[in-house]
């Protein structure tokens, strides 16, 4: 009896530690080394989905997807694998489930020709469980070797939305990277399919949400002066909004900053992050708007200083926000974390762990629930590099 209790004692001696005096926690997944392009999902029912690229013994590239279990993604799935895959540190695989269905899908990017940037959005399927990836097909259909990617899922009705950047016009004479929007079914029949602008940036990430019928895409516009801003676009029915900008800051640059913009939705609210240059600051900012009435009723720089962005945004209940984002403290660079009161207007920041700035460290992803946030990202050392899970314990 004695023994029993010493070991109950112990133990919630542990989780008083997790949960009081350590926030993080690391999370057992089953990536192996060379793994990174991480992603992490989460359904209308709370249940969590980690999705990532690995190197495969033959060399080859295999994307795997696994369900967190008893606080712990311990099965993987191989979806596809593949030698002439685009893997990319910004563009990663996206994640999805279809309302109301045990439908998954799941996107890679795959080489059409030689050329560096000539590869295509393919899709895959899985009905009723994560092992069974039958349907299969690529998203662009212009059938154009150029750049595709950047793509965002969201169910819409009993079909997916997708939204990407799509380079088959950079193939003519002064052509620009254009942002289309599509519609497919369970059986991966494109059903609708149209652009929603001519020009944009190369290689910035999108975002998307809908909330009551209304879609709400984010990404980085391109003037014929070369500003690029982060703008929104809202959809009703058929009928598309114009770019409405997102900050008030005009930033002009010949390159990319391969930082697009993020979104969020609640019941009453949308949130937006952006990365952007004031001079010679980057800074991230977060608008948050009246969503009924799209009125901005805060904008708030996160960052103290150097910042790489890398961001993400969720809601936890209606009026909170949680946050994450690259930030250089000392000259070293951390992943930081931010709780926004929406009806307070009070902010909570601080700093998680160090995190390797290379490219190869990618974009940290996250989900939240009701008491804790999971933080996906590519660990780099100077012998390998591996997708590493992580569990924050919220404000």
């Amino acid at each position: 009896m004695r023994v029993v209790l010493i070991v109950i004692v112990v133990l919630a001696f542990i989780r008083c530690s997790v949960e009081e005096n350590g926030r993080i926690m690391d999370i057992e997944n089953p990536a192996g080394a060379d793994s990174e392009a991480s992603n992490l999902f989460q359904d209308e029912e709370g249940e969590l989905y980690l999705s990532w690229i690995e190197m495969l013994p033959d060399s080859s590239d295999g994307l795997y997807v696994s369900r967190l279990k008893s606080d712990a993604f311990k099965e993987k799935y191989l979806v596809a694998s593949g030698n002439d895959w685009f893997v990319n540190w910004a563009d990663f695989p996206s994640f999805a489930k279809f309302e109301n269905q045990d439908t998954y899908v799941v996107s890679w990017l795959q080489k059409s020709a030689k050329g560096t940037y000539d590869y295509d959005i393919h899709v895959a399927i899985s009905k009723g469980d994560l092992q069974s990836w039958n349907h299969t097909f690529i998203l662009n259909q212009d059938g154009i070797d150029a750049e595709h990617g950047f793509l965002s899922l969201h169910p819409e009705g009993n079909e997916m939305a997708a939204v990407w950047l799509d380079g088959r016009n950079t193939k003519v004479d002064f052509g620009a990277m254009m942002l289309r929007y599509a519609r497919f079914d369970s059986d991966g029949s494109i059903t609708h399919e149209e652009e929603l602008d001519y020009r944009i940036c190369d290689c910035c990430q999108t975002d998307f949400t809908i909330f009551d019928d209304t879609k709400y895409v984010v990404y980085r516009d391109r003037s014929m002066e070369e500003y690029r801003d982060n703008v929104i676009k809202i959809g009703r029915d058929s009928t598309w909004s114009k770019p409405i900008q997102l900050d008030t800051i005009h930033w002009k640059t010949s390159s990319c900053p391969v930082n697009g913009p993020a979104i969020a939705s609640s019941e009453n609210y949308l949130a937006t992050l952006s990365y952007m240059q004031n001079e010679q600051d980057f800074q991230v900012g977060l608008n948050i708007y009246d969503r009924k009435r799209m009125r901005m009723d805060t904008s708030i720089i996160l960052n103290d200083s150097l910042s790489l962005g890398r961001f993400d945004i969720k809601f936890s209940g209606d009026q909170t926000l949680v946050i994450i984002w690259m930030e250089y403290e000392q000259e070293q660079n951390y992943v930081m974390h931010g709780s926004y009161d929406i009806s307070t207007h009070n902010l909570d920041k601080s700093k998680l762990w160090k995190m390797d700035e290379r490219r190869k460290s990618g974009f940290p992803r996250m989900v939240v629930d009701s008491e804790y946030c999971y933080i996906n990202y590519t660990q780099v050392t100077e012998d390998e590099f591996r997708v590493s899970t992580k569990r924050v314990v919220l404000n």
